[in-house]
């Protein structure tokens, strides 16, 4: 689809201006009209090896039942549902380009599109006509549409059939969802995208932060942009600015965060690099044309070829400078420059650079690091069921969200142990008298020891007498052999990644606090080392894993995918495991500004 986009836009810049036109083709309820006979024929010549498979759905019609009792025979075009349907139908309607003379033709699925001149057109598209209707597919006139840089209706006579199609001037041509020119075109499809959006976030509003948030992500952002983007090279497009700025209100409100402009920055990261995943337009534009075109160079030649042109360059060179001022620093290191993520890695590398860099306190370092750590950001991808304990409520998604930016989270003021909690917050992730250590240190064992269960690994919680003489107890231990004949036993620690005793380490190496836990772990328990195996599962609050307690989860998420067959079940582990410590830290944080005997949060 991207090539066709890009070839037409080619195609248009050098031919257009010559008095050639582009033509829109469209057949009426195409996929439902297509010839069974047609189709079957096209799949025995082209796929002779899935035609007994092909043949058992399509020789005979199809019953549709519509109530209790009307029944409506389906004799013709392809099934809905179907995961071959698009296939038989580009097969079938295959003949009806490459019989075609126009020096310019593509086709994505019932989209046709030619240009060559409009005498040229005519003629072609009466033939192609004919030959459509042989297939049961019939000319919808009123949505084809010519393309052209001069006005038809003028004193230039109409060829038959143009004369009924709709005249579209070429600044604002669009073809498969994508504008042919920086005019009226770009800016009415950005514009369409940015109402979109201001409609989405009206709608977010009323839903849970935590579902918000993952549609906002993963649907209602820079995905509804994206085509466009790698399609087209929207770059320095002012509308891309106010799409950004759109966002930004949008993530505000459904994180009810305040965010500043730093703060926005790291939001707009992938997740895997200490952001949000609400990726910004601006940052991307660049990189997403890239890859598309390199992607779709050779394509685009070939569709090129027939009208002789040798002009592959459609805003590389713009885009490549744009990408250079983005933070872009050497082509020669892209291995891949067909991968999106190859470009988009330089961009992103340089903003987590600019971050750090602007960062000066020890606590804001610290922080970066920590979210920039793998796993840290597992909860962002975790979908809100309330039924396995991954929803988060709306406080609890505002504390992660807030913790991990460095926004403001409350109001300053003193905690119960008298010490003064700032507009951060953080203090209470690390206080001795925190409500939510022990809820976020039972909800990890909890996990750990059903997965284990899960894995067809009995284990148990707490055992006594492991050491003897010593009221010392693991958090848990297996009740069979977990390696070597040893039963496995675990303890798990959550220290705080901003603790004062700990800024001094986590500000310069990422899950240095994790790694000094699980040191005075396993020095606690060096007792157990002869006659079990001992693992400490030290995690910090931001999110950064000792390497120890990495490796077991792993392990253990193996085990899962060997008894379950999920290849995801790792994946699914950490995703359980971050949202528990986002839960706690929220419990921490919000327990600071309840006095007495209040319940816990």
């Amino acid at each position: 689809m991207e090539a066709v986009a890009h070839a037409t836009m080619i195609y248009r810049e050098d031919y257009l201006p010559k008095g050639k036109i582009l033509v829109k083709i469209d057949f009426r309820n195409a996929f439902n009209s297509l010839r069974r006979d047609s189709l079957l024929h096209a799949a025995h010549l082209a796929i002779p090896e899935w035609y007994s498979f092909i043949h058992c759905a399509y020789a005979n019609p199809s019953r549709l039942y519509w109530g209790s009792s009307v029944v409506i025979d389906s004799q013709e075009g392809v099934q809905q549902g179907d995961p071959v349907g698009p296939l038989l139908f580009s097969l079938t309607t295959m003949n009806l380009l490459t019989s075609c003379h126009c020096e310019f033709k593509v086709g994505y699925l019932d989209d046709l599109t030619v240009g060559d001149y409009p005498e040229v057109v005519a003629r072609e598209i009466l033939l192609l006509s004919d030959r459509a209707s042989a297939l049961g597919l019939h000319l919808n006139a009123t949505k084809c549409e010519v393309i052209s840089d001069f006005d038809l209706t003028g004193p230039i006579i109409v060829p038959h059939p143009l004369d009924k199609f709709r005249q579209i001037d070429s600044d604002l041509g669009i073809i498969l969802g994508v504008p042919l020119s920086k005019g009226g075109a770009l800016q009415n499809a950005l514009a369409d995208r940015i109402h979109s959006l201001e409609v989405s976030a009206d709608r977010l509003k009323l839903l849970f932060s935590h579902d918000a948030l993952l549609i906002l992500k993963n649907s209602m952002s820079l995905p509804t942009l994206h085509h466009i983007l790698r399609s087209f090279p929207c770059h320095g497009h002012p509308n891309l600015l106010l799409f950004d700025a759109k966002l930004r209100d949008s993530l505000s409100a459904v994180l009810n965060v305040s965010l500043d402009d730093g703060q926005w920055e790291q939001a707009s990261l992938p997740v895997r690099d200490g952001g949000l995943g609400i990726r910004s337009a601006v940052q991307l534009a660049p990189s997403a044309f890239l890859a598309s075109a390199a992607a779709s160079a050779p394509l685009v030649t070939v569709m090129l070829s027939e009208a002789g042109s040798t002009n592959t360059d459609f805003g590389q060179a713009s885009s490549l400078t744009a990408w250079t001022a983005g933070g872009g620093s050497d082509v020669k290191l892209i291995l891949d420059p067909s991968v999106q993520r190859a470009w988009d890695a330089q961009i992103v590398n340089h903003v987590k650079s600019n971050l750090l860099a602007s960062q000066k306190d020890d606590l804001s370092q610290a922080r970066l690091r920590a979210v920039m750590s793998p796993h840290s950001g597992d909860w962002l991808h975790a979908f809100p069921i309330t039924a396995v304990g991954l929803r988060l409520s709306d406080e609890e998604v505002r504390v992660a969200a807030g913790l991990r930016l460095g926004a403001m989270l409350c109001a300053p003021h003193s905690c119960r142990c008298s010490a003064l909690v700032t507009a951060l917050g953080h203090h209470g992730l690390s206080c001795r008298m925190s409500r939510g250590r022990h809820l976020r240190h039972n909800l990890i064992n909890d996990i750990i020891c059903k997965a284990l269960v899960r894995a067809g690994i009995p284990s148990m919680r707490e055992p006594p007498g492991l050491i003897v003489g010593s009221p010392l107890r693991p958090d848990g231990v297996t009740m069979i052999p977990w390696a070597r004949g040893r039963r496995l036993t675990w303890d798990a620690t959550t220290p705080d990644t901003l603790a004062n005793s700990h800024l001094a380490t986590t500000s310069t190496q990422p899950g240095g606090a994790a790694t000094s836990a699980a040191r005075l772990k396993t020095i606690k328990y060096g007792e157990l080392a002869p006659t079990y195996t001992f693992v400490p599962v030290a995690v910090e609050t931001l999110g950064s894993w000792d390497i120890g307690g990495l490796e077991l989860m792993r392990e253990i998420g193996r085990k899962l995918t060997a008894r379950t067959g999920d290849q995801r079940e790792t994946f699914f582990l950490f995703q359980r495991l971050s949202v528990a410590i986002q839960k706690g830290n929220a419990a921490s944080v919000l327990g600071t500004l309840l006095k007495g005997d209040e319940d816990e949060v």
